[in-house]
């Protein structure tokens, strides 16, 4: 039997040459800790203002006189605080299994429809439906549909057209 050499050992790396090493990934991982911090942990200062006396005059999060749980035994006091807790979760909830449901049932019963004719219908209408929602209302979209008018009816194209309404 043949005897193995002995492997040299591995070096352990510091804590800096693996960060050295692997200095990309850290870079790549940098983004998504900063967002986190300003967002998750720098709000925490407005939490406080919870539990103060908040002044405008004062400014800023510290100076303001504590109050500890004095707004919210104000808040829990007030004759309309539960009714008003109880419509937000009524509300909430309806507002879940109805935007759940809805689609879901809806895409079940076009599904269940086998003509081609009116599954592509019904994209179009979709879509035609989603371009008047995004689309504003205003005196651009108006010179456009303008100009769409008068190039099906003349010679003249679309670029004519808009030239000639601005």
């Amino acid at each position: 039997m043949k005897k193995v050499k002995n492997l040299p050992k591995k070096k352990k790396k510091t804590f800096k040459q693996f960060v050295k090493d692997q200095y990309i990934w850290w870079l790549m991982l940098l983004p998504g800790v900063l967002i986190t911090a300003v967002f998750k942990y720098g709000s925490m200062f407005g939490i406080a203002l919870a539990f103060q006396k908040f002044s405008f005059a004062k400014g800023g999060f510290f100076g303001h006189k504590w109050v500890g749980l004095g707004h919210f035994k104000y808040i829990f006091q007030l004759d309309g605080f539960w009714e008003a807790v109880r419509n937000t979760l009524i509300i909430s909830g309806t507002k879940i299994v109805l935007g759940i449901l809805v689609p879901l049932l809806l895409a079940l019963l076009i599904n269940e429809i086998g003509k081609k004719w009116f599954l592509l219908k019904m994209h179009h209408f979709g879509l035609i439906w989603i371009r008047s929602k995004i689309t504003p209302d205003d005196e651009v979209t108006r010179k456009i549909r303008v100009a769409k008018t008068l190039e099906n009816k003349g010679n003249l194209s679309i670029s004519d057209v808009l030239i000639l309404s601005i």
